[in-house]
């Protein structure tokens, strides 16, 4: 886990210092589902993370750093607005332009969402929510570093929330086909 001074430091870096590795896309999630599982048992929060059909099993290229930072902040965040409840992950591979290949994760969570007037704001530097009774506040940078992030691979970050219900994250990220297994 990375501090938010590196996450910062990363962001700065105009070289974009790529560290792209071939994962096996099913081994990383299982892998991912492992570590935060605790943290959810501990607050009796559901917590499932499935692949979508489609999703074969191969080797992609994909710069895991990037891809690490951005399901910690999604999955931080769910964990700290979702006091009961459950939270889904779904990942996918899709075609995207050409040849090219497209990451595709939803966070999914039916915590205390986000308010609509604050939508607009949810991915800028520093923004943050007042955090309700019992919620420890944050820096405003968690949703900002994940964008950022994101947008430097040439992918996306967007939210759907309703205050009330919860929300959706959902990740776009280009990536390379590698070996088949």
């Amino acid at each position: 886990k990375l501090s938010v001074l590196a996450m910062l430091g990363r962001l700065s870096d105009d070289k974009g210092d790529d560290a792209e590795n071939e994962i096996e896309l099913g081994d990383y999630f299982d892998l991912l589902e492992g570590l935060y599982r605790p943290r959810f048992d501990i607050k009796h929060l559901g917590y499932h993370v499935e692949a979508r059909s489609g999703s074969e099993q191969a080797k992609y290229k994909i710069d895991v750093r990037t891809l690490d930072i951005v399901l910690e902040k999604l999955l931080e965040n769910a964990l700290k607005f979702t006091p009961e409840g459950e939270v889904r992950v779904y990942w996918s591979v899709s075609a995207g332009e050409g040849d090219d290949l497209l990451l595709n994760i939803t966070v999914r969570d039916n915590g205390i969402g986000i308010a609509e007037d604050h939508l607009k704001r949810i991915f800028e530097r520093y923004f943050h929510v007042e955090p309700e009774q019992g919620v420890r506040p944050s820096s405003g940078l968690g949703l900002y570093i994940a964008r950022e992030l994101t947008d430097r691979q040439g992918g996306t970050l967007s939210v759907v929330s309703q205050q009330g219900v919860g929300s959706e994250f959902s990740v776009r990220l280009p990536i390379e086909r590698g070996r088949r297994l």
